[in-house]
């Protein structure tokens, strides 16, 4: 069996004055670069000597699959917003509309992005019925700023990334819509997410985990009394009826006094030291694999809690269906000519 290791070479590599490659784009220092070619996304050359920018999501593709974390982050696929699973679609949904009770004090139900994402309509019912019970039992937010940046490098490694679901006075706050909350109340499972947001930020004191529970009822199906089932707008008001009746089951820590939600963590409850350095390896260990061609797949990862893997087609076929993916954008990703 041949086990030598090979040393990719970047077969578009074109070096020219002060660059090293005529199709490099410049990020920030210390960071993996992209490419400017159509179909390429990370600089192939580039990665061999630095880690791409991180994020908590980004390390967990990484340890999940090499192969996934290649489609994914260095070529640049991602699955089209409306092929996602309705699980993401509906955190994506209820993402909008906590931002939007934050910015402008109402409960509402994003429908531009319901269109963009095609969410099904009776899944629909089970958002709007939450918004309906909210806005009825007063539920009040954290005050805070909503999806806020930030940024750093830990020393010698990577740049990490993270976008805060919102950002108050010493504190932060995550949404979560799901129909498992207590996995969210459980320091272990929110290390990679939680532990990083305070690792980039020291000033932050506490994090408040948010996490409304997924209404779990079903549409009633036609019977012999009732020919044509439910309608979408009786299941919502099902829905409706289900949550302001037991508002502490939806919305895990609600407190009727002060009409907040939610459960606090603190930095204490986390071990960012082990984390630090698992960010520091991972930056190195994807440069290695770069270096070695070494993004091999994970068989034991291919199917997920939300079904088959978005990318098994990619590893069984080869090809890239513009139906189910697009490119990253690599302006948004930060890139500069």
């Amino acid at each position: 069996m041949d086990s030598t290791v090979y040393d990719t070479v970047c077969d578009r590599l074109q070096k020219i004055d002060n660059r090293p490659c005529m199709h490099y784009i410049k990020v920030k220092q210390g960071q993996a670069g992209l490419c400017s070619l159509p179909g390429r996304f990370l600089c192939d050359e580039s990665l061999k000597r630095f880690s791409p920018r991180l994020s908590h999501s980004t390390a967990l593709d990484w340890r999940r699959c090499r192969k996934l974390f290649y489609y994914r982050h260095v070529q640049g696929i991602t699955v089209r917003p409306h092929m996602k699973s309705i699980a993401l679609k509906l955190g994506t949904v209820w993402d909008e509309v906590v931002e939007c009770k934050t910015k402008t004090g109402l409960w509402s139900v994003d429908q531009p992005s319901v269109e963009k994402l095609q969410v099904p309509e009776f899944d629909l019912a089970c958002v709007s019925g939450m918004v309906r019970a909210c806005e009825a039992l007063e539920v009040e937010l954290h005050p805070c700023e909503p999806q806020v940046k930030i940024e750093d490098q830990i020393q010698d490694g990577p740049w990490i990334k993270a976008i805060l679901d919102g950002r108050g006075d010493g504190f932060f706050v995550e949404d979560k819509f799901t129909f498992m909350p207590n996995e969210y109340f459980d320091p272990f499972n929110l290390t990679s997410q939680v532990g990083t947001y305070f690792l980039l930020d020291d000033s932050l004191e506490y994090c408040v985990i948010r996490a409304v529970r997924k209404p779990g009822l079903q549409p009633y199906k036609p019977t012999k009394k009732r020919k044509n089932g439910e309608t979408v707008a009786e299941f919502e008001e099902r829905v409706y009826q289900d949550i302001i009746s037991k508002p502490k089951h939806y919305l895990p820590y609600f407190d009727p006094a002060t009409k907040l939600y939610g459960r606090r963590f603190y930095p204490t409850e986390f071990d960012l030291a082990s984390l630090l350095w698992e960010y520091a390896h991972i930056g190195y260990d994807i440069s290695v694999a770069q270096q070695r061609g070494a993004f091999y797949p994970n068989y034991s990862a291919c199917r997920t809690v939300y079904g088959m893997c978005d990318y098994r087609s990619i590893c069984d076929t080869g090809g890239v269906s513009d139906e189910y993916f697009e490119r990253r954008d690599k302006a948004e990703y930060g890139g500069n000519n």
